[in-house]
């Protein structure tokens, strides 16, 4: 899927997980240890379905991400800009594709919902900021709330 994009372009796809991640994690006023552990253990993993997400992780190490963390610290910003992000990977990606990608995505936002405390009111608490922000994140996407929540 790399023969898609240039490297600029697979540099930008790179921070899509990382601003999900880091403004689920910022939503609430700060990002605690625990959110940042996961977002390092999502952004080295190779436990993704998705090819393209797979593809990215396999070019980012712990130093891109810091360096890819620093860039997106204006957690207002990220809303703005996707709008510019799904524009770019629709123009570039199939429907499936670009669905996919972005389910991916999201569910590691999720994971670090998680790592706060639980979901969607499921287990332990998890502030309404970021469930809000799950939420916009999804709406802004186009991804279905109600069933991915069925599936965490």
């Amino acid at each position: 899927m790399k023969e898609k994009f240039t490297d600029h372009e697979r540099n930008l796809l790179k921070t899509v997980p990382v601003k999900f991640m880091y403004y689920v994690a910022a939503a609430d006023g700060k990002v605690d240890s625990d959110e940042m552990a996961v977002i390092a253990a999502n952004m080295t993993s190779s436990q993704v379905d998705n090819r393209l997400h797979a593809e990215l992780l396999a070019d980012t190490d712990l130093e891109t991400l810091e360096t890819l963390i620093k860039k997106i610290q204006n957690v207002d910003r990220t809303i703005l800009d996707a709008a510019n992000i799904k524009k770019f990977l629709k123009s570039k990606l199939s429907d499936d594709e670009f669905i996919q990608f972005i389910k991916s995505a999201f569910s590691q936002a999720v994971d670090v919902a998680k790592a706060s405390g639980g979901f969607v009111g499921l287990g332990n608490k998890v502030s309404n900021k970021e469930v809000e922000t799950l939420k916009v994140l999804a709406e802004t996407y186009g991804l279905d709330i109600e069933s991915l929540t069925a599936r965490s």
